[in-house]
């Protein structure tokens, strides 16, 4: 018996016997009800082998496929000195250790507050009490008028507060235990004094000239250079008239980092950020040491007391700049080169922090 010629699968001999109609009709429905009822196919579920051509073929593509370029290596962060806290909070019982002063002699402070009335909150009257300086130089204020503060009104005898143009913008002050015999608050060289307000306190003594200034930023992208350039250039003839008279003694936040050791990443910051620029350090030296034969020098006293020390004055609030040692050399003590002489120190403040993003140069002459 061949299976190829079998009519059905019923065995010989050994048939059905044939249904009823009523059967039949009853097995068509069921049939009928089967038929429309979904088949999953176990195909569905079941990917196909790959042949071993296509296998071989995937091999060979991996093995000829460019390799994955390993990620650039960040440079790692060289922190402060490790003994230095961060900018959070300032210290309880904050003292400095500073030469004992001459008979004769000033102590001047200078700093960058971000906020006069945020300051105070942080802890800037710690800060002045500890410092006890007889003239302090306040820039970037940020009010209007003169906040009402008992301990300061007390120390403080002579106050005085130059507002910027803008609400919430710039501002510069001067605290000094000692009565000047003028003050001013514009830079009269200027063109138009009035749209750079709030930028410059200057105080007359017998002996010198205090100025206190918040100079010009750049602006975000360089856009406001031009600013600068006006303000720089004017400020220049402003020193040599003082200068011309009596020597200067020229403190506070100059938003200018004339070199490469003045800010932890140069190089990527160089000609591209504020502050930083081949224009700035170009006015700053100019300032400094006029090309006119007949001007006299002014230095700037820290630096030439630390001529390859990389110390820095600000240390933005992001990304834990301070802890990282990523900072600017933006704030300033100069004097007229005739009476350096008389400078007994100038030092960064490193542990005066928390109530600024600044800390404070100090200069004794």
């Amino acid at each position: 018996m061949s299976s190829t010629a079998l009519p059905s699968l019923e065995a010989p001999g050994d048939k059905t016997p044939a249904a009823s109609p009523a059967v039949k009709a009853k097995r068509k429905a069921n049939d009928s009800a089967s038929a429309s009822e979904p088949v999953e196919s176990s195909i569905s579920k079941t990917k196909p082998k790959k042949s071993k051509k296509v296998e071989a073929e995937d091999e060979l593509e991996d093995a000829t496929s460019k390799p994955k370029k390993d990620k650039k290596v960040k440079e790692p962060v060289r922190p402060l000195d490790p003994s230095l806290p961060t900018n959070k909070t300032i210290p309880a019982g904050l003292s400095f250790e500073t030469p004992a002063r001459q008979p004769d002699a000033v102590r001047l402070t200078a700093v960058n507050l971000s906020g006069m009335a945020a300051s105070l909150k942080k802890g800037m009257w710690t800060y002045l009490e500890a410092e006890d300086a007889d003239v302090v130089i306040m820039t970037e204020t940020k009010i209007a008028s003169e906040p009402a503060h008992e301990g300061i009104q007390a120390k403080y005898k002579h106050r005085y507060f130059s507002a910027g143009a803008e609400k919430g913008q710039a501002g510069t002050a001067v605290l000094s235990k000692i009565e000047p015999l003028s003050v001013a608050y514009d830079l009269p060289t200027l063109a138009e004094p009035g749209k750079l307000a709030g930028r410059l306190v200057r105080l007359e003594f017998p002996s010198l000239y205090v100025l206190g200034t918040y100079t010009p930023n750049a602006g975000q992208g360089l856009k406001s250079m031009p600013r600068k350039q006006d303000w720089n250039e004017a400020f220049e003839r402003y020193l040599r008239e003082l200068d011309s008279v009596k020597p200067v003694v020229w403190m506070g936040d100059l938003n200018v980092a004339p070199t490469s050791i003045d800010v932890r990443n140069s190089k990527k910051n160089w000609d591209k950020e504020p502050g930083h620029t081949a224009i700035e350090r170009d006015a700053f030296v100019q300032q400094l040491q006029p090309t006119e034969s007949e001007h006299k020098p002014l230095i700037d006293v820290w630096r030439h007391r630390n001529p390859d020390v990389e110390q820095y004055t600000y240390y933005s609030y992001r990304f834990d700049c301070r802890t990282k040692g990523i900072g600017w050399r933006l704030d300033y003590a100069i004097v007229s080169e005739r009476m350096l002489a008389r400078v007994q120190a100038c030092e960064i403040r490193q542990i005066a922090y928390g109530f600024s993003d600044h800390v404070c140069p100090i200069s004794v002459p």
